[in-house]
């Protein structure tokens, strides 16, 4: 099998995931590509998600509209997604100020 070390396979082409590539991928609206909130990148990976199923059961049922391109840059597109996610969870909100206690006797007075 001839190798060729400058060319790289289909699917390493473009290693950062860019939003033209997921309007490609997924039905989606230009506001929903930019919506950087923790519900935008939710719902995106819940579609990506969905549609890396779809195009699993097609190569494995052998569908000729299998597509290994569209499969890896889904793969892709949903493991930063997910990562992005992840790390927008694990990010200290806004700091919150604690409300002094105040008992039901100091207010009857």
């Amino acid at each position: 099998m001839t190798t060729f070390p400058h060319r790289k396979p289909l699917y390493f082409i473009g290693h950062e995931p860019d939003p033209v590539d997921l309007a490609r991928l997924l039905p989606l609206w230009p506001h929903e590509l930019t919506d950087m909130s923790r519900a935008g990148r939710t719902r995106r990976c819940a579609l990506l998600q969905r549609a890396l199923r779809q195009e699993r059961q097609r190569g494995l049922g052998g569908d000729w509209t299998y597509d290994l391109g569209r499969h890896a840059a889904l793969r892709r597109h949903y493991e930063r997604e997910l990562a992005e996610l992840q790390a927008l969870r694990q990010a200290p909100g806004p700091a919150r100020v604690p409300q002094p206690c105040r008992s039901r006797t100091s207010e009857r007075v």
